[in-house]
């Protein structure tokens, strides 16, 4: 219920410090008393401050009391009031040191024993005690009354009710019990612990000394250690003690069986150093020295983790060493497959012998032989082949300098197989191949010879191919298919007579070889072919270009195997690509280069293996009479050796035209004047660049009418500017410089492709037109000297 004072004090109960101040004051006054009544105007409590006892400090006072305790300060008494002890507790309103020491009066509201000694306990909410105060605690008149400096929660309870019997000592560490982890036992001081399976101790009695091992598992065990009960102090309580569970059994290892099945070379593997094994049915388990456990008879084992300082040895795995098979011995011999050999031959590469023991036990090698001597057979130092393994050590090798022809032999392979000995052989092969081998008939002059010159007659073979120490020159060797005389130019193929062909044939030597005669070409030119030498840019002494030219010729192995049939193609050809191209102005040529590397003596004509990297550049002055060339459009195509047609660039210069061939074969160039350009509208004036000059380098440009530029780029619709974008889509302008691609246009002369007949188509020789070749080398092929003629083949 609510309380009040009867004076001195608001109604919150505080009393201010200036009234400690006015009784210090006062000479007449001896102390301060101040009741505290509840609201049903019974007495809650009476507060006396003599003046003797007051101190310095001014300092107010709640004058509240009660029996309500914090949730902590109950907590305490809840821990540290003995059982079956009646108190009573007070609880203040101020906190902490009072003016100065109070006699306190509150009324008796629990049945103490006041026959007993009663104490004033304060409620230490930090240390959860109950600490006795030095302070006397009376009963009057139905009040407990005692002195108090500092204002806090007190309990007021017979002094005898709160002595304690002795208590229980602390439980003890678990470390007072060491586990031994190899022995497998405990030990500790009995004579002040004791041991238990039970935490109530209930369960077996474990002393020191004494085994483990039937405690032990895969999952962790408890033991439960406490200090003794001495006289009147009860034993502590119980620290439980963790047996470690025992480890698991190792994984990864495994039993391999004895290698047959009267040894014991069994073994386990996958074992380390931490483990241990042993027999099932043996008692001491022993340490594995490495990766591997040896020297096993068949049988049942045991393999476990060691134990260490810390931790019992481990959970058995269970492994069994199986007995291996019956002894089987068994050999293949694998012959080598030697690759095929051309003769003439170095020395050829040796080949291991495969030995293989297919049986379950190591075979001793006695002997091995080769019975032909056409293979060289080197030993090697390992005799013994593995069972189920394979031995290299032996190779075959053929013999040097075999002639063409198929040889064969046996490998004979004799070994020990227990007590009795066996054998095993395999046949090996060897093919040498004929080499490949050429002759040419060489004159003693040069095959390319003026009109009226002596006739040359046969120098010598030129044979590719023989192998040193071979000899294929005949006696007495003589060549047919030359011409009578040199009156006439024309060419001509020589080669060696059959009579000398069979003769070389029929040599020791020729069974060696695929022999291949081949013709040598004979030029007779006439006094007006040779046109001028051309400078070469990087000379190679010794080796030069001839390039020769005649009518247009058929193409062999296609459709256009006669002359009718190839002009009939380029002219149509031409017709597709240029407005205007007749057989009146087009020119067509048979163009051959032959090839000499012995500086001129003999000339073969070039294949695509000898033809010069990068081509040869023709350059074709214009037309006599032609006046004001940069308005005529020139197209040059070319038949090559399958049939197909290929247009190279043309570059038109102030002498001529220039174009590159990368092979020879019919070549035809046509002219027609430019077609006037066809109204086009030219796209909306902008801010273009100024036209880039012409450089003075002879070459035409044809310059865009809508922009000024020469740059043109060949696209399906037509030529476009590269500046601007106007398209030119009526002229052909594949003949012009800084043109890039070919487009056709579509004009009336490729509408009518195909329609005109070839006839008097002017050849070089005739006069009566007024074009000449000019034939160079490009820079890029290889930097030879070259030889521009005619020539008139012999039909």
């Amino acid at each position: 219920m609510a309380q009040q004072q009867d004076a001195a004090a608001d109604s919150a109960l505080n009393v201010s410090g200036t009234l400690f101040d006015t009784l210090r004051g006062d000479a007449d006054a001896d102390e301060l008393t101040l009741k505290v009544w509840t609201t049903d105007e019974e007495l809650a409590a009476v507060w006396s401050f003599p003046k003797e006892e007051l101190n310095t400090a001014t300092t107010d006072a709640n004058l509240g009391v009660d029996e309500t305790l914090s949730d902590t300060e109950a907590a305490v008494v809840e821990s540290e009031l003995p059982e079956g002890v009646t108190a009573q507790t007070v609880s203040f309103a101020h906190s902490g040191e009072l003016p100065g020491t109070a006699t306190v009066q509150v009324p008796l509201t629990q049945q103490l024993d006041t026959n007993e000694e009663l104490g004033l306990y304060y409620i230490d909410e930090k240390t959860g005690k109950l600490e006795l105060q030095d302070t006397e605690v009376t009963v009057e008149n139905g009040n407990l009354q005692f002195d108090i400096e500092h204002c806090s929660s007190y309990l007021v309870a017979a002094k005898s009710a709160m002595d304690e019997p002795p208590a229980a000592p602390d439980a003890p560490e678990a470390s007072v019990v060491t586990v031994n982890y190899g022995a497998e036992t405990l030990a500790y001081d009995s004579s002040q612990y004791e041991v238990n399976t039970q935490a109530d101790f209930t369960g077996t009695v474990l002393a020191t000394g004494d085994s483990l091992s039937e405690l032990l598992s895969d999952k962790a065990g408890t033991l439960y250690v406490r200090i003794k009960a001495q006289g009147d102090t009860p034993a502590s309580a119980a620290t439980p003690v963790t047996l470690p569970a025992r480890p698991a059994a190792p994984t990864g290892v495994a039993a391999a069986p004895t290698r047959y099945a009267d040894t014991q070379d069994g073994s386990l593997t996958g074992v380390t150093t931490a483990m241990e094994y042993k027999a099932a049915e043996a008692a001491g388990w022993k340490v594995c020295t490495g990766a591997t456990v040896t020297g096993l008879a068949a049988g049942t084992y045991q393999v476990r983790l060691a134990a260490t300082a810390t931790a019992f040895a481990g959970m058995p795995a269970e492994l069994t060493v199986q007995p291996g098979p019956a002894r089987v011995c068994s050999l293949d011999v694998g012959a080598p497959a030697f690759a095929e050999l051309t003769y003439g031959y170095d020395a050829a590469e040796a080949q291991p012998l495969l030995l293989t023991n297919d049986g379950n036990c190591d075979v001793e090698l006695v002997s091995v032989a080769v019975d032909k001597a056409a293979f060289t057979l080197q030993k090697g130092s390992e005799t013994t082949v593995p069972a189920g393994g394979a031995l290299q050590s032996y190779t075959l090798q053929p013999a040097g300098n075999l002639d063409a022809g198929t040889y064969t032999a046996t490998v004979t392979v004799t070994y020990q197989a227990g007590s009795e000995q066996k054998t095993a052989t395999a046949q090996v092969k060897l093919q040498v191949n004929r080499r490949p081998l050429s002759i040419t008939p060489v004159l003693d002059s040069s095959n390319q010879v003026e009109v009226g010159s002596p006739m040359p007659s046969l120098d010598s073979l030129t044979i590719t191919g023989l192998v040193s120490g071979d000899s294929l020159t005949p006696d007495a060797p003589a060549v047919e298919g030359l011409p009578e005389n040199t009156g006439t130019a024309g060419h001509w193929d020589v080669s060696l007579d059959e009579a000398t062909q069979n003769m070389i044939l029929a040599l020791e030597d020729a069974k060696n070889y695929t022999i291949t005669f081949h013709n040598l070409p004979f030029l007779v030119l006439g006094e007006d072919s040779v046109l001028e030498d051309a400078k070469p840019v990087n000379p190679v002494d010794g080796t030069k270009y001839q390039v020769v030219q005649d009518e247009v010729q058929g193409v062999p192995g296609t459709e256009f195997a006669t002359e009718e049939a190839v002009e009939t193609e380029l002219l149509r050809v031409l017709n597709t690509r240029l407005d205007g191209a007749t057989e009146e102005n087009t020119l067509m040529q048979d163009i051959t280069l032959y090839v000499s590397t012995d500086n001129g003596t003999t000339w073969t004509e070039s294949t695509g293996e000898n033809f010069p990297q990068g081509g040869i550049t023709v350059k074709v002055p214009y037309p006599a009479g032609l006046e004001n060339p940069e308005t005529y459009t020139f197209t040059v195509v070319h038949m090559c050796h399958d049939g197909s047609i290929e247009q190279p660039a043309v570059t038109m210069q102030a002498a001529g035209i220039q174009f590159t061939l990368t092979s020879f074969s019919p070549v035809a160039v046509s002219w027609a004047p430019a077609k006037p350009q066809t109204a086009q509208s030219a796209p909306a004036a902008t801010a273009t660049p100024a036209p880039t000059a012409a450089p003075a380098d002879g070459i035409v440009y044809y310059t865009c009418p809508a922009c000024g530029h020469h740059d043109w780029t060949a696209t399906d619709a037509g030529y476009r500017c590269d500046a601007c974008g106007y398209l030119e889509s009526v002229k052909q302008l594949s003949g012009y410089g800084n043109v890039r691609g070919i487009y056709e246009p579509r004009s009336s002369g490729a509408q009518n492709s195909g329609q005109h007949q070839v006839s008097g188509i002017p050849t070089t020789g005739d006069e009566s037109h007024p074009m000449v070749w000019v034939v160079l080398l490009a820079a890029a092929a290889l930097g030879l000297g070259s030889l521009i003629s005619y020539k008139r083949k012999n039909k």
